[in-house]
């Protein structure tokens, strides 16, 4: 019988971790498991852990079930697509991904996104994607690599004023969004898994995060006339 012990995490902080799991239990909380409440995973403390969690790994990074809602720059003539691109780490830049062609970087992992319109501001989008495909960085990659990078995204380019009239009113408003939510605008809001032990389907859901919440909510106040823009 295994013996159990729960490893707790707390929005960003880690609450209570073991070393030996750190390492694959920061893979299966990006996103959802980050990104807001308490959630708890029970792992054994005998030779069946790392076939079980290397396991639930590689579901989670395939993402089984699982939806995202991100808050993009610019607008959509379409109300849904595809973003079809392999992806690794750039060679200038180690701390940020890139779409690579295969036969340039063979090493490159296939990534999958398929995306719709949730919400239209006048100079931002809601959008909720669905993975095939977890790569670190996919949605924000894939996102920016047709022209809509991630709202306050500072390593992609999000962290600018990319809409919009070049006002002192407008650059002050959006600068108060920066301000009020100062992170991409990505929340993983349901993953998926079949749980490798018990074979049972396990599901998770998560609420907006309060400063992306409150974010939403100026955009969906927001009064154009009043600041300038296009």
């Amino acid at each position: 019988m295994l013996d159990f012990y729960t490893v707790s995490f707390f929005g960003h902080r880690r609450i209570e971790s073991v070393s030996a799991v750190e390492r694959k239990l920061e893979e299966i909380v990006n996103g959802l498991l980050r990104e807001k409440g308490y959630v708890e995973f029970l792992v054994g403390r005998d030779g069946e852990f790392d076939q079980l969690v290397s396991s639930t790994v590689k579901q989670c990074k395939r993402r089984v079930g699982s939806h995202s809602s991100a808050l993009v720059w610019g607008t959509f003539t379409e109300e849904s697509g595809t973003i079809e691109g392999a992806l690794a780490r750039d060679n200038r830049d180690r701390t940020i991904y890139r779409i690579w062609d295969l036969e340039e970087n063979p090493n490159a992992k296939e990534a999958i996104t398929h995306w719709r319109v949730l919400e239209r501001f006048p100079y931002v989008t809601l959008v909720e994607c669905r993975l095939e495909t977890g790569r670190t960085h996919q949605i924000r990659v894939h996102m920016k690599s047709i022209g809509h990078p991630l709202f306050a995204d500072e390593k992609y380019g999000g962290m600018e004023v990319l809409k919009g009239l070049p006002t002192q009113k407008y650059k002050h408003y959006i600068h108060n969004c920066f301000a009020l939510c100062p992170r991409q605008v990505l929340h993983a809001k349901t993953l998926g898994f079949t749980h490798p032990r018990t074979g049972e389907r396990m599901h998770f859901d998560s609420p907006w995060a309060e400063d992306m919440l409150n974010l939403i909510n100026k955009w969906r106040n927001y009064e154009p006339n009043t600041l300038g823009g296009r």
